[in-house]
């Protein structure tokens, strides 16, 4: 059901439902914030969360079950209201419209830009995409990233103004929440409230004031508020807030705020109350819809706006001059009208949205070696709208295993040579079902063979025979060991440093092997220019085989005349 027939079931302040929202100016992002996030009423229908409430990366992109598709118009000459190919059926938690171009965060955690902006912020570098990310914003010439561990990382074009954001204070950690309050100004909202401000402070914009627990903050065009624990509004930098009207100072008040660019990058605030209503101040700047109270569910502004009401309809607001104006540019198309809205943003002039829908989030994936015998383990991939049952089911070769459609799969040996992954299917009444798969694994392999350790062995010399005037000689030799021996040995017969004889000879099984030597005398008369009488070292070397280790023996023979 979408987000305003659910509304209906229930007419509740909003105040509990889930907000945030980005929104940028041209070169700056106009950024606004929810102040809380409270609890729904017990008998409540549970209600979808919309996250588009102020702007630009301020607080956590919208949980798995809200997460969808995308969706843009307005100006889109540089791709910037168009996806991606490579994006598509892949859940986004997080859009961020800024200046010709688009930042989003996926489900899966993966920080992906569109469009051509001059500061080429849509090519996120590659170290980024390493990162555990769980928020994103961009403003003017600068993007970055919160990590989980809280931890800010920034990109973008170096300026001629020193500092810029990209100098981030050493030992920051803690964020919750980054801004860009200025062209070369950071802001940092910290886990315990406090605010950290970097880069070019003109005006005093990171410079917040003194003692400041915030629950979230917002900035452009060198202005800053932020929302107090007590649900009020204070600002800081340019013109000290402009003279914030009184419906922000009292407490529990406030229920979102949003800084947004006026003519002349001026700066201008607004933000929600906690009847519905929306209250501006500053700067006169973009013309807001006709709302009445108790009506707006959410908003986004920049250098126009728009504002989600609870019939689902976007009211656009703005300036009616130029060719087109603001106003016409960021006119949803019908199809943009009654979708169930998960989170929106709007850019210099254009919007992004996210449409909550049943899509692909992680992809499944296999551990375990891919070897006959072993067993491997798949987890179940993810999506995103709460889907009403995940299955999942093991292939071969991308061809379903009958019967496999359990965590594990043990390997047989039907599955050698096949390439094994784990696909889980997404099913949701109303909606197509959804399927996504583990890369592939290397062909499943069959186990080696088990080979015992080797045996020892030893080698001797045995009988020794010369025949008269040693026209010929016979050795015989043993390897002993307790497996068979079938196999080779080098047999050298040297006088003094002089070889005579180097031969293979076969050992039998039980490791007996003879050699006879014919023409002895000759031999050796041709290798030491002597006659044969004298000493002879008889080397044997045993080379061992699969079950037998080598080994050697060896002995001194005289022969006489």
């Amino acid at each position: 059901m979408a987000l305003w027939d659910m509304r209906r079931l229930d007419r509740r302040p909003r105040r509990w439902l889930r907000s945030v929202t980005v929104a940028s100016a041209a070169g700056a992002l106009a950024l606004g914030v929810l102040a809380a996030t409270p609890t729904a009423p017990a008998d409540a229908a549970p209600l979808p969360g919309v996250t588009a409430r102020g702007n630009a990366g301020l607080m956590a992109p919208v949980d798995l079950e809200f997460a969808g598709e995308f969706m843009g118009w307005g100006r889109g000459s540089e791709g910037q209201t168009t996806l991606p190919a490579a994006l598509q059926g892949v859940a986004l938690s997080k859009v961020v419209a800024g200046s010709n171009m688009t930042l989003a965060l996926t489900a899966a955690g993966r920080v992906v830009g569109w469009g051509a902006d001059v500061a080429r912020l849509w090519d996120v570098p590659a170290d980024v995409q390493s990162l555990d990310v769980v928020d994103i914003a961009t403003a003017g010439g600068y993007a970055g990233v919160v990590t989980r561990s809280g931890h800010v990382r920034i990109w973008g074009q170096p300026s001629e103004v020193d500092p810029t954001p990209l100098d981030v204070p050493d030992g920051l950690t803690g964020v919750k929440q980054l801004v860009f309050p200025g062209a070369s100004a950071a802001l940092a909202l910290l886990e315990d409230g406090s605010v950290v401000g970097w880069g070019w402070g003109q005006e005093g914009v990171t410079t917040p004031p003194a003692g400041l627990k915030a629950k979230a903050i917002t900035g452009v065009n060198l202005a800053a508020y932020a929302i107090t624990e007590d649900d009020t509004v204070v600002g800081w930098g340019t013109a000290a807030g402009h003279s914030l009207p009184p419906e922000t100072q009292e407490i529990g008040n406030v229920v979102a705020v949003s800084a947004v660019t006026a003519p002349g990058d001026q700066a201008r605030g607004m933000a929600e109350l906690a009847d519905g209503s929306l209250v501006t101040w500053g700067i006169a700047g973009p013309e807001l819809p006709d709302v009445g109270p108790d009506q707006v569910v959410a908003f986004a502004s920049s250098q126009g706006s728009l504002v989600l009401t609870e019939d689902g309809v976007f009211h656009p607001g703005g300036s009616t001059v130029g060719n087109p104006p603001v106003r016409t540019l960021l006119t949803p198309p019908a199809e943009a009208q009654e979708q169930a809205v998960a989170q929106f943003s709007v850019g210099s002039a254009h919007a992004a949205m996210i449409v909550t829908k049943m899509l692909r989030a992680v992809d499944p994936t296999v551990a375990g070696s891919p070897e006959v015998g072993t067993t491997l383990t798949g987890t179940p991939g993810t999506f995103s709208a709460d889907p009403d049952q995940v299955t999942s089911v093991w292939l071969a070769d991308g061809q379903p295993i009958p019967g496999a459609e359990g965590a594990t799969l043990t390997l047989t040996d039907n599955l050698a040579g096949k390439r094994l992954s784990y696909r889980s299917t997404a099913t949701k009444a109303g909606e197509e079902s959804i399927s996504s798969t583990s890369p592939a694994t290397a062909p499943v392999t069959m186990p080696k063979p088990l080979t015992p350790p080797k045996v020892s062995s030893t080698t001797t010399v045995g009988k020794v025979k010369v025949a008269k005037r040693a026209v010929k000689i016979k050795l015989k030799g043993t390897v002993s060991s307790g497996a068979s021996l079938a196999g080779q040995a080098e047999v050298t017969i040297a006088k003094g440093k002089k070889t005579i004889v180097t031969t293979s000879v076969p050992v039998a099984v039980d490791g007996t092997f003879k050699l006879t030597v014919k023409k002895f005398a000759k031999r050796v008369a041709k290798k030491t220019k002597k006659a044969y009488p004298g000493k002879y070292r008889i080397t044997i070397a045993y080379l061992g085989n699969a079950g037998v280790l080598p080994s050697s023996g060896s002995a001194t023979v005289k022969v006489k005349r």
